[in-house]
């Protein structure tokens, strides 16, 4: 896990995302950090399935830097 104050712009790192309901499982998602926000919450640059880019705003006690690419 990622502290706020240990996130830079650009760094590249993997978002484990919980779905609507839990079901006890997570999803990685690689990401790129774009800005930190308020209250220790990052935005954060992923790619759906479709390619698209979209920007998603996480708590950065989710995220762990990537080590590989």
């Amino acid at each position: 896990m990622l502290d706020a104050a240990e996130v830079i712009e650009g760094m590249q790192v993997v978002w484990e995302h919980v779905p609507r309901g839990g079901y006890g499982y997570v999803v990685p998602v690689d990401g790129v950090v774009v800005s930190k926000t308020a209250r220790g919450r990052v935005t954060i640059q992923v790619k759906l399935r479709t390619g698209e880019l979209v920007k998603r705003t996480v708590d950065a006690r989710n995220l762990h830097l990537r080590s590989a690419p």
